[in-house]
């Protein structure tokens, strides 16, 4: 069966989509078969991010009506022969409902070791529908107030649909002059949210537009270093914390 984690945060902008994309590639990496679920209908990316915005034929509003299977709607991204995803339809007005979710995640059971949904920012409905099926949950924060305040929010909400197992995430950390961070000390971040920390990404502007534009290189920079890290102590592996 399937391990479903839920990627999420409160306030938007913070680097939910590129947290599942390159986590998905550590996993993936790692010989884990990785399948991320975009569920942010009307804003989706993950098909530039992941190279495959030419091959993205249907996506998960054409599986809801029924108009193709939902293999047909899982494309293998560029970077990975592990590495698959299901695009957000274009249209912002739709709305997966928790049995029509339900049922597209059943029919993956057993194919993949890792689903990654990547969540719309906020309290909405899909949040909770997506968190009801949930084994764990990720949550993003940058180091602001409002990023952290709006994240203990989500976690709040994620254990009120019986998502116990969550892990903080903080992203675009400057980590060359703390002080530019709003909130620069990690244990503030973490007693605000209430979680465990999982990782600290710093903010590399030059793999992220790489990223945004789909011409990702793999190599051994910082970034990936750090999601290689990330994903060894997702998978329960004992591994520091690496801050760079």
């Amino acid at each position: 069966m399937s391990e479903i984690t839920l990627i999420a945060s409160g306030k938007g902008g913070v680097g939910k989509s590129t947290v599942s994309a390159l986590l998905g590639l550590s996993l993936a990496q790692s010989g884990k078969k990785v399948l991320i679920v975009e569920l942010d209908a009307g804003l989706r990316c993950l098909d530039i991010m992941l190279g495959v915005s030419d091959r993205a034929v249907f996506d998960l509003s054409d599986v809801a009506a029924g108009r193709c299977a939902p293999r047909d709607a899982i494309v293998c991204g560029d970077f990975s022969e592990n590495l698959f995803v299901a695009v957000a339809p274009n249209d912002p007005s739709f709305r997966f409902d928790n049995l029509g979710l339900a049922a597209f995640l059943k029919k993956l059971y057993g194919f993949f070791d890792f689903v990654l949904i990547d969540a719309p920012a906020g309290l909405g409905d899909q949040v909770k529908f997506a968190a009801s099926l949930c084994n764990r949950a990720l949550i993003i924060v940058t180091p602001d107030s409002i990023s952290v305040r709006d994240g203990a929010k989500v976690s709040q909400l994620l254990r009120q649909q019986s998502v116990t197992c969550q892990h903080l995430l903080i992203n675009k950390v400057n980590t060359e002059d703390p002080k530019k961070n709003g909130i620069s000390d990690f244990d503030r971040i973490m007693d605000a949210v209430g979680i465990p920390l999982i990782g600290v990404i710093c903010d590399d502007k030059v793999h992220c537009r790489a990223l945004s534009e789909g011409k990702l290189s793999v190599d051994r920079g910082q970034i990936f270093e750090i999601f290689e890290a990330i994903a060894k102590r997702f998978l329960g592996n004992r591994v520091s914390l690496l801050i760079i």
